[in-house]
């Protein structure tokens, strides 16, 4: 299968499987999305024509212009899993960039000693991001 015309694509970074089910709600049942894998049955193709696979989740906006929903496999990963994106975006440009990161910290969780907002911080990055 071809990959779709979309010149600009939007992702979805988030900690895990449970946000990304949140934002797979999100985004079918508040934002009209569609998911063409569930919906039409077929698979989804980010910009270069390469299969979204590896627990990744496609769908396309009320224009057809693709989103990805990406799991990081846990809250270390999330900057580097962000990382890949930028880096990748002069061969897969980017539209929109959103993080979900949770401060499990901020409500009591024992499994974290700090808050998300002490050790990540993210703002406009420059272009000059290198691989």
């Amino acid at each position: 299968m071809s990959a779709p015309q979309e010149k600009t694509w939007s992702i979805v970074v988030c900690e895990g499987f449970h946000d990304r089910a949140f934002w797979k709600g999100m985004l079918l049942n508040a934002l009209g999305c569609t998911d063409p894998s569930e919906k039409e049955k077929r698979d989804v193709y980010d910009l270069k024509g390469d299969k979204i696979t590896k627990g990744r989740f496609g769908f396309h906006d009320n224009q057809k212009r693709l989103v990805v929903l990406v799991p990081a496999h846990g809250e270390k990963n999330v900057q580097n899993t962000t990382l890949e994106f930028l880096r990748g975006r002069d061969e897969k440009p980017l539209r929109r960039l959103v993080l979900n990161v949770d401060d499990d910290a901020a409500v009591g969780s024992p499994s974290n000693e700090h808050s998300h907002r002490q050790s990540f911080t993210c703002g406009r990055t420059p272009r000059s991001v290198k691989s």
